[in-house]
């Protein structure tokens, strides 16, 4: 990583990041020593040889964000169908007088009031 960005990074911050890609028993093991990145590099891999490739943290983090993901598209998908329309009534009320059962031979203003 130091030296695809040209040596640019601080060896500390290019070890957190470099850190965060494995995962939790590794982390702990490789946390213990202080150790330069190099030879931390050299106990990582020999650390990986042994225990296998476990799960990374990133992969449980995206695993529970997949998850949210599906319940979120299925609660989109429910709600199309249980959506009722809102019929705005007040408009049609607007428009109708209070006495429109009344003789309509009054003018407008008469029928109103």
């Amino acid at each position: 990583m130091q030296e695809l960005s040209l040596r640019k990074l601080e060896e500390s911050v290019c070890g957190i990041l470099w850190f965060q890609r494995f995962p939790i028993t590794a982390q702990k093991i490789l946390s213990a020593s202080t150790d330069k990145l190099a030879s931390l590099a050299l106990t990582a891999g020999k650390i990986a040889e042994v225990s296998g490739a476990g799960p990374c943290v990133e992969s449980a983090h995206l695993n529970k964000l997949e998850a949210q993901i599906s319940e979120l598209t299925s609660a989109v998908k429910q709600f199309p169908t249980n959506y009722k329309p809102f019929r705005n009534t007040s408009t049609y009320c607007r428009h109708r007088t209070r006495f429109s059962s009344r003789n309509r031979s009054f003018c407008w203003q008469h029928s109103k009031f």
